[in-house]
């Protein structure tokens, strides 16, 4: 693999129901000024432009809190306690440190929370996180990862997007972890650029195609190889699936399955010049001025409860125009 790392640690919104943007919020300024992109507003420019309008430009971003996101935070942060290139801590070490702060974060946001959690519930959530940091040397039993060594964790990104019209912008990520692996043919070794998911039994099949999810790796590996002079032909990507709740190995049995999962994601030339072009389209459309209500967007429901952005209602969004 050329080049060397060193370091310390959905569909368009145009397709479906879309408004024109009110005339309260004026279309045509201000335009957009922000030099740095990341991938999460990308997914919200994606999701609804009004709402990366509401969230970006006027500000300010209104947070809604979920108990997965505390969660994820805590297991990412204890992860990379213990899986690191240097001064790693034992995995029980890192099990106490998922479970201080999960729980100082429940301490002091569980009444803000978008959906309330029963005790039940959360102990059950603190078990399961202790379950993956105390499992985390699972990951180097992933097949693709055998003889592996972990070279970065939490990898800054920021690098110049190249645009044809001149314009200044910035991708800025995180990569969770990256690990070298010595190829199992001929010499040298693959680099696994991985982004850590946290979910309950593992994913279906459409989230683990689901294109819009993928553009993330896309995007990380583009700029990574670019950055550090990697020959992309040597990086390889790929989600690795921290569950909550992984099956018995057996029918019956007790003991459970690894609560790690490799999801690997084919980042080839195209797929990657695909997503730097859609990229760089989504950029041009939050210069442009309008930003469009997607109304497919305003709730979501998932099983028997239902997400709702928190501008629906107010003066900057009201449900009814």
């Amino acid at each position: 693999m050329s080049g060397s790392i060193h370091s310390s640690s959905s569909s368009d919104a145009s397709s479906t129901e879309i408004e024109r943007p009110l005339s309260l919020v004026d279309p045509t300024t201000p335009i957009h000024s922000r030099e740095k992109v990341s991938f999460s507003e990308l997914c919200c420019w994606d999701d609804c432009p009004h709402r990366w309008y509401i969230d970006y430009l006027l500000g300010p971003r209104i947070k809604t809190f979920g108990v997965d996101l505390f969660f994820g935070d805590s297991v990412h942060s204890a992860l990379e306690q213990t899986l690191r290139r240097t001064g790693s801590v034992s995995p029980t070490a890192a099990a106490e440190y998922f479970e201080s702060r999960f729980s100082g974060q429940m301490r002091e946001n569980r009444l803000s929370l978008e959906r309330p959690i029963s005790d039940d519930d959360l102990n059950d959530l603190v078990h399961a996180g202790r379950r993956i940091c105390e499992r985390a040397r699972d990951i180097f039993e992933i097949k693709e990862f055998v003889g592996g060594e972990v070279v970065f964790n939490e990898l800054k990104l920021v690098e110049p997007i190249a645009r044809a019209d001149g314009r200044s912008y910035t991708f800025k990520g995180f990569v969770d972890i990256g690990m070298k692996v010595p190829k199992k043919r001929g010499k040298g070794s693959l680099l696994w650029v991985l982004d850590f998911k946290t979910c309950g039994w593992g994913w279906p099949w459409q989230r683990k195609a689901d294109v819009s999810k993928h553009r993330q790796l896309f995007l990380y590996k583009h700029f990574l190889c670019r950055k550090h002079g990697l020959d992309p032909r040597d990086v390889r990507c790929g989600f690795v699936l921290l569950k909550k709740r992984p099956r018995p190995l057996t029918r019956g049995s007790l003991e459970l399955e690894s609560p790690f999962e490799l999801v690997t994601v084919g980042a080839g030339p195209n797929p990657i010049t695909r997503a730097v072009e859609h990229l760089s389209t989504r950029i041009t459309g939050m210069c442009s001025g309008l930003h469009p209500k997607n109304r497919s967007s305003c709730k979501k429901v998932f099983g028997s409860f239902t997400s709702t952005c928190p501008h629906l209602g107010t003066e900057r969004c009201p449900e009814i125009d």
